[in-house]
């Protein structure tokens, strides 16, 4: 479980994100230009790189595509932003493999979002001399929903560049991290549903973690979310104010003919929240969190217009309202 955790870790971006092995020598930025992938048939891309030791981390970025592959087609103007999430294992100093998932809107031209194309990832990486320039192959299967759930296989090639080099990095003593570990739950009375969230440091002011909710009246499923957090200077992460990225996604209850069938889906999207967290004692916390989040409503065959419009209008009224507020009580340690 506890390499499972390492392995599977976050999507949002913070700048000024540090991991837990932020050693001297390590270069922390990427950008690369790749045909296929994620962006269609081309687009450049930057990401940030997080090393949890000399072997696993991850990689958080962002990319654009002038056309995605609709738009190549028909040479219309369709710009996209894939964004990624992978986690690397590097073997040696020259292969690295990594393996992940993205997502990027698409369209059919008309200039309105009309879907979202979810990607799963593996790939290999071959770095040449001095861990700057590197040459990379994935292979990307495509899924979306128009009519009906499509799958389309895919793939890319990469060219990139690794930089921002550390140099003189006076790196916080790990010691400094009052926990390692955090659980929590909580009820929620407004949206039934329980949610349970597992939080591990990353250094002395950073974590990331996962938290899974199951709805269970009125809207049905479940969803899982990974998450990055920046604490204050202050307490460091064992209490205080921080910061909250998240990406997730779920198999829901789209809302759609409540009554005769429930139809259930995909659903996939992210979020920023500000929180606060306060240490009772050793180990007992309580957190707030107070923010906006995005999702999607899940993806299913829809028959008509009017089904689709009833689909969203329960979507954004419930699970889909775009206010991200919580309270959870934990234990950490």
């Amino acid at each position: 479980m506890k390499k499972l955790l390492n392995v599977v870790v976050v999507w949002i971006c913070f700048y000024n994100l540090h991991a837990q092995q932020n050693e001297v020598g390590d270069r922390l930025n990427s950008v690369f230009l790749e045909v296929g992938g994620v962006g269609g048939y081309y687009s450049i891309n930057y990401q940030r790189i997080i090393n949890f030791n000399k072997h696993w981390g991850m990689n958080l970025g962002i990319g654009f595509s002038p056309q995605l592959t609709y738009g190549f087609i028909t040479h219309t103007y369709m710009p996209g932003l894939p964004i990624q999430l992978k986690c690397f294992y590097r073997l040696s100093n020259k292969h690295l493999f990594d393996f992940g998932i993205a997502g990027t809107p698409g369209n059919f031209g008309n200039g309105s979002i009309e879907y979202l194309v979810l990607f799963i990832q593996a790939g290999y990486k071959y770095l040449f001399s001095n861990d700057k320039f590197y040459l990379g192959m994935s292979i990307n299967p495509a899924f979306y929903d128009v009519s009906g759930l499509v799958f389309e296989p895919w793939a890319g090639i990469r060219f990139g560049y690794n930089f921002n080099k550390l140099k003189h990095k006076n790196c916080p003593s790990k010691t400094e991290s009052k926990f390692k570990q955090n659980f929590s739950a909580a009820f929620g009375p407004l949206n039934p549903k329980i949610r349970f969230q597992y939080e591990r440091t990353a250094g002395v002011r950073s974590s990331y973690g996962i938290a899974v909710s199951a709805y269970y009246f009125g809207l049905y499923g479940y969803r899982g979310e990974l998450f990055v957090r920046r604490y204050s200077k202050k307490h460091g992460n064992t209490e205080g104010a921080f910061i909250q990225g998240k990406m997730g996604c779920g198999y829901l209850y789209s809302g759609l003919n409540q009554i005769e069938e429930r139809r259930f889906g995909f659903s996939f999207g992210g979020g920023i929240a500000g929180g606060y967290k306060l240490l009772i004692g050793t180990h007992l916390n309580i957190e707030t969190i107070v923010g906006i989040h995005y999702y999607i409503p899940p993806i299913v065959s829809v028959v008509s217009e009017a089904e689709k419009n009833k689909k969203n209008d329960w979507w954004y009224s419930t699970t889909g309202f775009p206010l991200d507020f919580q309270f959870k009580l934990g234990w950490q340690y």
